[in-house]
């Protein structure tokens, strides 16, 4: 069984859901991030990394040139998305935010400054 897609409940009970989360994510990145079945090599393919900042930093990985776009949430606040933007301009991603318009989550296209 690969172990990357196995979930060791007495490690979760032990450690906690977001501390073997961390542990888990930060010890199988790459399977988990960007490794892709060749079955699907034709198929235009996103990957999603979600973080809630609670002051830890995520596990750190090397991304290389796969790093497309940041979509920032919704209650980023704006001190937050300079520091990110800062860190990554060099990198020339898209960025986006977003943003809940009647009850339905949409991407804001409106922000045109992002430094």
């Amino acid at each position: 069984m690969d172990q990357t897609y196995v979930v060791n409940v007495d490690a979760l009970e032990d450690f906690g859901h977001l501390d073997y989360a961390r542990a888990h994510a930060a010890k199988f990145k790459h399977r988990l991030f960007f490794e892709k079945a060749s079955d699907w090599s034709n198929e235009n393919e996103y990957r999603w990394v979600l973080f809630d900042y609670d002051g830890n930093l995520p596990p750190k990985f090397s991304f290389k040139s796969s790093l497309k776009g940041i979509v920032f949430g919704a209650d980023c606040d704006e001190i937050m998305i300079q520091k990110v933007v800062k860190a990554s301009l060099k990198l020339h991603p898209q960025y986006q935010q977003l943003r809940w318009r009647n009850c339905a989550p949409w991407f804001n296209f409106e922000r045109t400054k992002w430094v």
